[in-house]
């Protein structure tokens, strides 16, 4: 199964060159078992969005059946769709330095405490 009318970003020569609404039109099959239905039952924006939720339905529509870690792996990635985490700025950027901080620092440059602890690693690294 390989589209042929979209073009697709492939990372992984194990990866197939499909398409998500190819994808989706062989998904949309019929779920006998009421636990995976209930299971599958959820909006279709999420199987558009994620490769991995459609990976998981079309290794379902093969095996009819799945393991305990990729339905636990699935209910998480749903779960995360459907209450996003808001990201922390706090861990990507770097706070600013207090005033505090600021005075500090010029007091430290103005006696020369930054010439003297370079000098200091340049002899240890000489020895």
């Amino acid at each position: 199964m390989t589209c042929k009318k979209n073009m697709v970003i492939i990372r992984s020569f194990k990866q197939r060159p499909v398409c998500s609404e190819c994808q989706m039109r062989s998904l949309s099959g019929p779920v006998s078992d009421k636990k995976f239905k209930k299971l599958f039952d959820i909006d279709p924006k999420f199987y558009e969005t994620s490769a991995f939720l459609r990976d998981i339905r079309y290794q379902y529509s093969l095996y009819q059946n799945l393991t305990e870690k990729q339905i636990a792996a699935f209910k998480r990635v749903v779960d995360e769709f459907k209450n996003p985490k808001k990201k922390q700025i706090n861990a990507i950027v770097p706070k600013a330095p207090t005033k505090e901080e600021q005075a500090e620092h010029k007091q430290k440059r103005a006696k020369g405490l930054f010439q003297s602890e370079r000098s200091t690693l340049r002899a240890l690294r000489t020895k």
